[in-house]
């Protein structure tokens, strides 16, 4: 279990970097297989940045119902991705099936300080998720693979749920795939904690982006400084 990290909040993100990152990478040192599992995504995110040059690295989230997990495993990668200056990262979700955005993952993100506003666009419901201080939003809604929205080839594929794992032998398009479940909250759901096991899932999947992300933009800015030291 990574520490927790009640402070990652949408407004806080970027001024809390530099304390938090060396904390998750020490509590990462301490739980060597899922750290294994993160390192494995920062290698396919620095391979497929050497092949596309200034083309995107889409991740897309993938679990059973895209209404819980994958959800806030895309919203929080994507914030996290424009705080560091990542911009050619663009994160996706998705599902084996469509449901909808479920409301206790929506309130942990509320509590976390993003600000949800949402909308009926034929059979969907759009939820635009945004930082407290506006700018970009990111539209949100329960979808399948196949949904136009989403990229169709060489896209790194996360399986949030050990379900979307099983169901999902071959993701076609997939540069390459990668299993990263995290326990289901929908199991509080309808008790009197199902906030608090939300936004405490919220909070592990949020740190572990931050890893992730973490370590590919230390790697970037180590590369460009090499660079820039270069003799002529």
């Amino acid at each position: 279990m990574f520490v927790e990290y009640p402070l990652l909040g949408a407004q806080e993100l970027k001024s809390s970097l530099d304390h938090w990152l060396p904390l998750v990478e020490n509590s990462a040192i301490k739980n060597g297989d899922r750290c294994q599992s993160l390192d494995a995504l920062v290698g396919f995110i620095q391979e497929k940045m050497k092949t596309t040059a200034q083309e995107a690295v889409d991740l897309v989230f993938i679990c059973t119902h895209n209404s819980r997990r994958s959800q806030l495993a895309q919203i929080w990668a994507q914030r996290i991705a424009d705080d560091l200056g990542l911009n050619f990262v663009r994160c996706h979700s998705a599902g084996t099936e469509r449901t909808a955005f479920h409301p206790n993952a929506i309130a942990a993100l509320v509590n976390r300080g993003f600000v949800v506003e949402s909308r009926r666009m034929g059979m969907h419901e759009i939820h635009e998720v945004s930082g407290p201080n506006g700018g970009d939003s990111i539209p949100c809604f329960s979808k399948t693979l196949e949904d136009s929205s989403l990229p169709q080839k060489g896209f790194i594929a996360i399986t949030t749920c050990d379900d979307a794992d099983r169901a999902c032998p071959v993701i076609s398009g997939s540069l390459c795939r990668l299993a990263l479940p995290y326990s289901d909250p929908k199991v509080s759901d309808d008790t009197p904690n199902a906030l608090e096991t939300y936004a405490r899932r919220s909070d592990e999947i949020a740190i572990e982006m931050l890893y992730v992300l973490g370590q590919v933009s230390k790697a970037r800015r180590i590369a460009k400084n090499g660079r820039q030291h270069q003799p002529e």
